[in-house]
């Protein structure tokens, strides 16, 4: 397990274009999109990661079912 995390990198940002940024300088293995960001609802970029065949795992703090209809593409596991 510990040469799995001494070849991780972390990258995090805050906003939508800091994301972007960050996609177009690498190709990320996994992203962990929080869904409202500080620029705004993140849905537009998790349609991008989708796009890019990138995996990824959306975190809101609401309901699963405010997420649009396009976007659920697997497992969806809520927290109470």
């Amino acid at each position: 397990m510990s040469f799995l995390i001494a070849d991780l990198t972390l990258f995090y940002a805050a906003t939508a274009p800091d994301v972007q940024n960050i996609l177009e300088q690498r190709a990320p293995e996994f992203a962990n999109l929080d869904m409202h960001l500080r620029s705004g609802i993140s849905f537009d970029l998790a349609r991008v990661l989708r796009t890019k065949g990138l995996p990824f795992a959306c975190v809101l703090g609401n309901d699963a079912s405010s997420l649009p209809k396009d976007l659920p593409n697997g497992n969806i596991y809520q927290f109470r």
